[in-house]
């Protein structure tokens, strides 16, 4: 069950999402600066103008499915940091700013915003990741018998 912070964590949400249209700027420069470096990556061979194309018209340009072991998860593009931890800390009364500079410092306000934005259209999935962690941590943590 999660907690009933949630309607602070929505009040956050729908906070960035009034202002989120200032920040495209902030946003746009981080995906070109991504793409820089996933470009530039010597493995790699990527089309750049694909690219920049795909991640310029995203909705949520600096979000992308991950696969994990329990399953595909919403992650900030290029880390395994899922959108549900950001959602989790914010849960737990971090703001976005102790986030960004205390807790998930490799993080931007850019993908911070993404998350929250990502997040906000997609809250159920999100919420089930977070009662399911919740409930392997829990299990994790109670004594084996047999």
């Amino acid at each position: 069950m999660l907690s009933p912070d949630t309607e602070k964590v929505d009040r956050v949400v729908s906070d960035n999402k009034s202002t989120s249209s200032g920040l495209d700027w902030l946003m746009r420069s981080v995906v070109i600066e991504s793409v820089y470096t996933v470009v530039n990556l010597p493995q790699k061979k990527i089309d750049t103008k694909t690219v920049i194309g795909e991640l310029l018209t995203s909705k949520y340009p600096l979000i992308e499915i991950a696969e994990f072991s329990a399953g595909p998860r919403a992650v900030v593009r290029g880390t395994r940091i899922a959108v549900s931890t950001i959602i989790g800390y914010l849960l737990a009364g971090e703001t976005l700013e102790t986030i960004q500079k205390e807790v998930l410092t490799s993080l931007r306000p850019a993908q911070l915003y993404d998350a929250i934005q990502y997040y906000a259209d997609h809250k159920d999935e999100i919420r089930k990741e977070l009662e399911a962690n919740q409930e392997t941590q829990v299990r994790s943590r109670l004594p084996k018998f047999g």
